[in-house]
């Protein structure tokens, strides 16, 4: 079931809709499923965590009066929250050389999560909540150009960092 939401999110012109009404139905859930698979979750969880949390969060109005309206709870955006933050726990410097795999893994987590919390803040209507998009995205960009120039640790950037640095200028833009 998680695997197939995560394709139709792919497909943003249908899959939102289709996604709307999978949230509201089955959100708690996917969320009990995904807390189950702790260190062992599939390569496609943490993108599938970052669509959900961007899909829950209870920022604007609007989307107060639509979750309300569905019976989905704010607890849902802690929830998911707190998980994605413990995928991107485990500190990148104390990677061993045969792990840079994982360590672009954690550093994908980081930076979807910091691409979350900014589009989340940005839906705001006040000043503050404009500026704290601008410095989540602006840190994720840090963290991007940061890993980038660290020497070694790639021979060429990994195409997954590489897309995420292009959502990350476009997000900031």
């Amino acid at each position: 079931m998680l695997k197939k939401m995560y394709d139709i999110l792919r497909d943003k012109s249908e899959g939102y809709n289709q996604m709307h009404f999978l949230l509201q139905t089955e959100l708690p859930a996917i969320i009990r499923i995904m807390e189950k698979w702790g260190d062992s979750q599939p390569e496609w969880a943490s993108a599938l965590l970052y669509y959900l949390l961007c899909e829950s969060c209870p920022v604007s109005e609007t989307h107060k009066t639509s979750m309300e309206e569905s019976g989905a709870v704010p607890e849902t955006y802690k929830i998911l929250t707190r998980l994605i933050k413990k995928l991107s726990s485990k500190p990148v410097s104390s990677m061993e050389e045969g792990e840079k795999e994982e360590a672009e893994k954690l550093i994908l987590n980081r930076i979807l999560l910091l691409m979350s919390e900014s589009m989340i803040a940005s839906q705001s209507d006040k000043r503050e909540g404009q500026e704290l998009a601008l410095e989540k995205i602006s840190e994720a960009e840090r963290l991007l150009e940061s890993e980038c120039e660290e020497e070694g640790r790639w021979k060429e950037m990994p195409e997954n960092i590489f897309v995420q640095r292009i959502r990350v200028y476009i997000l900031k833009s």
